[in-house]
């Protein structure tokens, strides 16, 4: 600001495609051809509930009916609760989510309490309490 103080200018108003300068941060980003985000971390995650008994007994009836176990969905083959990614209870992914939503710059190390809300927003598995409370190992 003090380098254009000594400037006299006026600033005009060009709307749409009158404004030739206009720069690809005035611009709304169009996402309407983007269906699916792929990540490695997911990959293998239906397999590993293929793997535990009681979520793969879930899947099969809602195959067979999509209403059986309220709260449960499948979408594009993945296993979801309440519209949260549903991960096995021993799967090795527990670990990481821990550390990634507590221990990284962008965790933001909060403690017990916040790092399970923000995690329960995203994903969910049975023992998820008591998972949060133990110290993850470094």
């Amino acid at each position: 600001m003090s380098k254009l103080i000594g400037f006299d200018f006026e600033v005009k108003y060009k709307p749409g495609r009158e404004n030739n300068a206009a720069d690809s941060l005035s611009r709304q980003m169009q996402y309407a051809h983007i269906t699916t985000i792929q990540c490695e971390v997911w990959e293998g995650l239906e397999d590993e509930i293929q793997k535990d008994d009681k979520l793969k007994t879930i899947v099969q009836a809602l195959v067979s009916d999509p209403r059986s176990h309220k709260g449960f969905q499948l979408k594009g083959g993945r296993l979801y609760h309440e519209g949260r990614v549903v991960i096995p209870k021993n799967s090795p992914r527990v670990a990481w989510i821990l550390n990634e939503f507590h221990d990284t710059t962008v965790g933001g190390h909060s403690r017990h309490l916040r790092t399970y809300k923000r995690i329960a927003r995203v994903v969910y598995w049975e023992g998820m309490r008591k998972k949060i409370q133990e110290p993850v190992p470094s």
